[in-house]
């Protein structure tokens, strides 16, 4: 029984590396649906450097979110327009202008 559970274990590390060989470092996308409280004792259980990179894609995540809000609302790219003309005929200041008045009328 012994040399069948070694046999097993042997066959099935090699699945894996197999696997890992067809996938190479390519990440595999799973989909789950989970509680909220499951979700946050999965991330507790992570350690700081995991939860380091889950931070960083969840605040990628968001910043894509909120630009592709930006670019679809109307209001958003009524002001962009505003500014670029206001741009193109030359009303603006640089930084240092800017800097320089708000200095002035401290």
């Amino acid at each position: 029984m012994l040399f069948i559970a070694d046999h097993l274990k042997y066959r099935n590390a090699r699945i894996v590396l197999k696997l890992q060989d067809l996938f190479g470092k390519m990440p595999a996308i799973v989909k789950l649906q989970l509680s909220l409280e499951a979700f946050a004792e999965a991330i507790s259980s992570l350690n700081l450097e995991e939860k380091r990179q889950l931070q960083e894609i969840i605040e990628q995540q968001i910043f894509e979110a909120e630009e592709a809000l930006y670019s679809d609302d109307v209001e958003t790219q009524a002001e962009i327009q505003a500014v670029r003309a206001e741009y193109a005929v030359g009303e603006y200041a640089t930084m240092d202008e800017y800097l320089a008045k708000r200095l002035n009328q401290e």
